[in-house]
């Protein structure tokens, strides 16, 4: 029983994960757009350091993501 509810609450936990990834790209793409269209130096900062703290998000959720991957097979 103690496993069944283990394994829901992984699932559930899985699920959170990578749709906060899939966000996480999301933001990283419209970032990116951005400061393709922007000419000022003060946005093209803005944006880079968008871009920059939504790639580390994104590595650090997606070693969350594969750490819970491996533990719940094994």
């Amino acid at each position: 029983m103690k496993r069944k509810k283990r394994n829901v609450i992984l699932e559930g936990e899985k699920t959170m994960l990578a749709q906060e990834v899939f966000k996480v790209q999301e933001e990283m793409a419209a970032a990116l757009e951005s400061f393709s269209d922007v000419i000022e130096p003060e946005l093209m900062d803005y944006y880079t350091y968008c871009y920059k703290a939504n790639e580390i998000k994104h590595s650090y959720l997606l070693k969350k993501l594969k750490r819970i991957y491996y533990n719940s097979n094994q």
